[in-house]
């Protein structure tokens, strides 16, 4: 019978990849939305690097700003009412 870290191996194999002291589970209880652990990550880590892809690496600061940029533009550009909802389908690169 497989231990539960053979197990997670198998299952969430990124766990392997978690830097020392990244918690492998949060209490998502202590948030009230996705978008405000977006928020508070950005305020916490800011500088910190957020995505590294193709030899960029972008901060948390940067992908609050580049959010919101974005989020201007579907309002203003797009004309999208605030609080719309939209699905994004994008590759996994910057």
């Amino acid at each position: 019978m497989a231990t539960l870290v053979e197990r997670q191996q198998v299952e969430m194999p990124w766990l392997a990849a978690y830097p020392p002291g990244v918690p492998q589970r949060i209490d998502a209880s202590q948030y009230s939305s996705i978008r405000d652990i977006f928020q508070q990550s950005c305020a916490r880590f800011g500088d910190a690097a957020a995505f590294t892809n193709m030899g960029r690496t972008i901060s948390f600061r940067e992908i609050d700003a580049l959010s919101r940029d974005f989020a201007s533009w579907l309002q203003n550009g797009a004309g999208l009412a605030r609080g719309a909802r939209v699905a994004i389908m994008l590759s996994n690169l910057l």
